[in-house]
């Protein structure tokens, strides 16, 4: 019974640039994909997008947006 209530509320709430919280679009997503795939360090590039590193990690590994 609660794996329904749950998938419901999943379902509605707003997600990616679209959520309330968001810091960044998902073309920067998609630019910090690519910078880390050029080559560019997990450091530089948080600095560069002024986030944390461990954002960063995140969205590099596909575990955040």
């Amino acid at each position: 019974m609660r794996l329904r209530k749950n998938a419901g509320r999943c379902s509605r709430s707003a997600s990616g640039q679209k959520h309330p919280a968001a810091k960044l679009t998902d073309n920067e997503v998609e630019l910090i994909r690519q910078l880390h795939e050029d080559g560019m360090s997990i450091r530089a590039i948080a600095r560069k997008m002024e986030i944390s590193k461990s954002q960063v990690c995140r969205i590099v590994n596909y575990d955040s947006r």
